[in-house]
């Protein structure tokens, strides 16, 4: 084999490992009881009700006061299945932002989840309804993992990640257990989709960093068992933003959350879940498909603004390019085409084009390819490498590279194609959906039942393979 053929070869292998074996579970755990499973007691047939309360704030350096605040207060049940699976449900969930309060927040409750623990360790995957939004998934992650005990130093996975935990136990009276556990998250795996701006690199796996380093971030929890029932738990989050490398300065947001059992009451509602699906326990980073977008007259501004601080040569204007930026990722791809059509002759054409390059989303992605139609506005090349990059793709996004690939697409526009759908599965699970497989049909229709004459279709072949 040539070095020609293998570039390709190692390429198309890439996309693979991209686009198949980073794919989430599609089916529920069957969370089998093994082991000794003596940490706990719940006892099947109960419902456990916890009053849930929690607060997070924000303070930066200089400051006397905290910034701003969110609290969180809710109901949460925990119905024992068997003696290592339990249904969780979040009810009657209260958010207040100073004096603004809003009740009964369903984005919040969802639907019930299947969680699992063995021995007092939570299952790495729980069971979840499609239709449940992102924000509720996570939440229940967050008081999932609070019924989790490290009752000895070893690596535990929850909603933090794969992390190291520094662990305490002190058995008293009465059957009395209470467990404190430290982790410092910058040490934990698998955080790496909370993604950040910062140019990131090759690392070491085994490295006792593994998250970017501007993060100084750790976790304190405090558990109280009572008959091997979880009685209380509290937890202290803290994550110091700290730019450069001066310590003083930067801000801290703290996460503060208390957990008490209130009551135990006969119950034996079967799970039910519509369309079923297993997830990781770990965060998961919101995936900016929201359909709530700025408005078109807060973009057009924004691009108004750093124009002028060009033109002026402003101090500020890295600042007004990063505030673009932030916007075009809130911005619908119809609104983004409009400003591109208002400012192209003037400095917000080409200025446009690199924000939307950098923004990395579906609705960018959409109006990139749509301005691509049009000769000489948008760099192919560039727009074929940045389909790798993007961060939040969406099946309109995807339909509408399909409408660049025919017979002639390059190699780095059908891996960057590869790559795009890769992402999308990543984030949204695999389904039926007819843009995905639209655009497969569209690769792999020309090469005929992969009769290759020449090198340049077995690479297709390959490519094709890989998808």
């Amino acid at each position: 084999m040539t070095t020609g053929k293998v570039l390709p070869t190692l390429l198309a292998l890439a996309v693979y490992v991209n686009v198949v074996l980073a794919l989430p579970l599609k089916t529920c755990p069957a969370f089998e009881c093994t082991g000794s499973n003596d940490v706990f007691a719940f006892e099947p047939k109960k419902i456990y009700t916890y009053n849930l309360e929690t607060q997070t704030s924000n303070i930066l350096s200089g400051a006397t006061v905290n910034q701003g605040k969110l609290h969180l207060s809710s109901e949460v049940t925990l119905q024992a299945v068997s003696t290592c699976s339990a249904i969780l449900t979040v009810k009657k969930a209260i958010i207040s932002n100073g004096d603004k309060k809003h009740q009964g927040s369903t984005i919040i409750e969802g639907s019930p989840v299947l969680i699992g623990i063995q021995n007092g360790q939570l299952v790495s995957e729980f069971c979840a309804g499609k239709a449940d939004s992102l924000v509720s998934l996570n939440v229940k992650r967050a008081i999932a993992s609070f019924f989790q005990i490290p009752v000895e130093k070893k690596q535990y996975t929850d909603i933090f990640g794969t992390c190291e935990v520094e662990t305490t136990v002190v058995n008293g009276a009465d059957g009395a257990t209470e467990v404190n556990s430290y982790r410092n998250l910058n040490g934990c795996k698998h955080r790496e989709s909370i993604i950040s701006s910062i140019p990131s690199s090759s690392y070491n796996f085994e490295a006792n960093v593994q998250s970017a380093p501007v993060i100084k971030s750790s976790a304190r929890i405090e558990q109280k068992l009572k008959n091997k029932v979880l009685e209380s738990a509290s937890g202290h989050e803290e994550y110091h933003f700290v730019p450069y490398s001066n310590e003083g300065n930067g801000a801290i947001i703290t996460v503060s959350t208390n957990i008490s059992l209130v009551r135990t009451t006969d119950g034996d509602a079967p799970f039910v879940a519509a369309e079923p699906t297993s997830l990781s326990v770990i965060f998961e980073a919101p995936h900016g498909s929201s359909n709530d977008f700025t408005n078109l007259k807060t973009l057009q501004s924004a691009v108004e603004s750093v124009c002028a601080s060009i033109e002026s040569s402003n101090v500020d204007t890295a600042y007004q390019v990063r505030n673009l930026i932030q916007i075009v990722r809130q911005s619908s791809s119809n609104d983004l085409l409009k400003t591109f059509n208002s400012f192209k002759s003037k400095c917000g054409g080409k200025l446009l084009i690199d924000a939307l390059l950098s923004a990395a989303t579906g609705q960018s992605m959409e109006a990139l390819v749509r301005l691509s139609k049009t000769k000489g506005t948008v760099d192919l090349d560039q727009l074929y490498i940045s389909l790798a990059f993007n961060r939040h793709p969406t099946l309109a996004s995807i339909k509408a590279v399909g409408t660049l690939v025919d017979k002639n697409a390059p190699r780095s526009l059908i891996l960057g194609a590869g790559a795009l759908v890769g992402k999308y599965h990543e984030l949204h699970g695999v389904g039926e959906n007819k843009e995905i497989d639209g655009l497969l049909d569209k690769i792999t229709k020309p090469l005929d039942n992969c009769n290759t004459k020449t090198h340049e279709e077995e690479d297709k072949v390959g490519y094709s393979y890989a998808l």
